[in-house]
């Protein structure tokens, strides 16, 4: 919402040209009004309705939790592979181990995770 307001600012700040005398000050209050004007439609909106998807989802804070608990190669093997995509030869040379060696990591740290956040797979 942020990025979006601040986005909104500077375009309204270009079409305005040399209207605006001080464009710093006037991107920051126009940013700022136009967040604040989505948080409150957000608000008369009410809450969202229930999503059984993102009730089955561990909490953010949650995972960063239970990634703080592991290992730190079977952290970077989980957060290299399956966040950022790195294929394992890469994740390898880039923690200094081998490809082998990463796929033992990430096996061990994703079982971890599921344990830590209680995930259950179906079958």
């Amino acid at each position: 919402m942020a990025e979006d307001a601040l986005a909104e600012a500077f375009a309204r700040t270009i079409e305005r040209g040399r209207g605006v005398r001080d464009p710093l000050p006037y991107i920051y209050r126009t940013a700022f009004r136009l967040a604040s004007a989505e948080l409150q439609r957000d608000r008369r909106r009410g809450p969202m309705p229930f999503d059984v998807a993102t009730t089955e989802v561990p909490d953010l804070l949650d995972l960063l939790r239970a990634l703080a608990t592991l290992p730190a190669k079977q952290r970077a093997a989980v957060i290299l592979h399956d966040e950022e995509g790195y294929p394992a030869s890469e994740v390898a040379r880039l923690i200094g181990v081998s490809p082998a060696t990463v796929r033992v990591h990430l096996h061990r740290g994703r079982r971890r995770l599921r344990e830590l956040l209680e995930i259950q797979e179906d079958d």
